[in-house]
């Protein structure tokens, strides 16, 4: 245990010892999975009003801690790119920038998907608008064991999410090149106009922040992210749509980090020579169906690693659940401590909480996801999952 850990543990356990009614729950696992560092086996986990006070082989257990067993005990899962909770459709249309749209507005705590969610182990979830905007709104940190959306949210301006892809040149039209849905037909329309779109909006964020143009309400919300106040989360699938972002978020002064990324292998180059993080949904290494003449390459998770490039896995709305994403990875050359990881501390990382969340560490919230196997094993599942110290899954089940 570090030194600061070994801090918050002693503030924890004292404030415990001063509060009576503190609570207190103590998981005992074969193996306790910490990502940050050692694996225990077997280990112990102290918990104590919604935080891990303490992590080893051997801690004393306090009288009347709720006492939670399994084989294995990971931190909660994180989905960093995910839909959980908003009902289609996610993006407004009716402009091709619309960065105050916030999904936490549309956030609904009882939604199905996120209890589905929970019962996977995901405790954590990056929520945002589609993909057929340029610039298409906020993105929210919500968990998945709030009573309501307040309760839920962790914050609710994580990131403002914009899109190269070409589903935002096709406005409000169909796939199959039907009439419009509605009356009213935006731009873009082509790809030229999309990257001319998305680098002259960044540019005039800028300018209207230095005050070199008249400030709108939607170039205030663009204009922090060239300020180093937000983070932009950018959908991309090809090449050239990466070749794109790059060019013109290099311009702007800003880093991305980068969505979808089923080409990421093309311009890996570039991406490492940036320092941009990745964040993988299922149809960039095969989990699914992709766009039609894509380089698809199942490895894809393995050579980020070994390139050593910052990256995630997420779901993205696809209906896999992490332990499915971190199996097919492994199955394709990624170590399985790498694919853990994908799943909690990068993402948590990638998102800016790695000081609250993504690891079984002294002092984080106590989101703990316990298995009956070794992770990505054939047959491991999820048993329980506990959220800021509580059992949320299964409901009222034993300990």
């Amino acid at each position: 245990m570090t030194r600061r850990a070994a801090m918050c543990a002693a503030v924890l356990v004292a404030a415990a010892a001063r509060c009576g009614a503190a609570e207190t729950a103590v998981v005992k696992a074969g193996a306790v999975h910490t990502v940050k560092g050692d694996v225990l086996a077997p280990g112990m986990i102290l918990i104590v009003d919604g935080r891990i006070a303490e992590v080893g082989k051997e801690i004393p257990e306090p009288e009347g801690a709720a006492v939670y067993k399994a084989e294995v005990a990971v931190p909660g899962f994180i989905d960093a790119a995910s839909v959980i909770g908003v009902a289609p459709p996610r993006d407004e249309e009716s402009c091709e920038t619309t960065p105050r749209v916030r999904a936490a507005d549309a956030f609904d705590a009882a939604a199905p998907d996120v209890a589905a969610a929970r019962m996977q182990g995901i405790t954590l979830a990056r929520i945002g608008p589609g993909n057929r905007n340029v610039f298409g709104g906020m993105c929210a940190l919500v968990t998945t064991y709030g009573a309501t959306a307040r309760d839920s949210i962790v914050r609710d301006e994580a990131a403002l999410k914009a899109s190269l892809d070409p589903e935002a040149v096709r406005g409000n039209r169909s796939w199959d090149l039907t009439p419009p849905r509605s009356p009213f037909f935006r731009r873009p329309t082509t790809r030229m106009a999309l990257v001319q779109m998305f680098t002259e909006t960044l540019e005039r964020a800028k300018e209207a922040r230095a005050g070199l143009r008249p400030a709108t309400l939607d170039l205030e919300a663009i204009g922090r992210v060239p300020a180093g106040e937000l983070p932009l989360h950018v959908y991309t699938r090809t090449a050239f749509d990466l070749r794109a972002l790059l060019d013109a978020s290099a311009r702007a002064g800003v880093a991305p980090v980068i969505e979808g990324g089923i080409e990421v292998h093309r311009e890996l180059g570039g991406i490492k020579a940036r320092g941009l993080a990745v964040i993988l949904t299922p149809e960039a290494f095969g989990a699914v169906g992709a766009l039609s003449g894509a380089q698809v390459r199942a490895s894809l998770p393995a050579l980020l690693a070994d390139s050593e490039v910052p990256f995630a896995l997420a779901t993205a709305g696809f209906g896999l659940e992490p332990l499915d994403l971190g199996a097919l990875a492994v199955r394709h050359g990624l170590a399985p401590d790498r694919a853990l990881r994908a799943l909690t501390l990068a993402p948590a990382r990638i998102l800016g909480i790695d000081g609250e969340r993504g690891s079984i560490t002294a002092g984080a919230v106590a989101d703990i996801v316990l298995l009956s196997g070794a992770p990505f094993a054939a047959g491991t599942r999820v048993v329980q999952v506990i959220g800021n110290g509580k059992l949320v899954f299964p409901k009222g089940g034993g300990r």
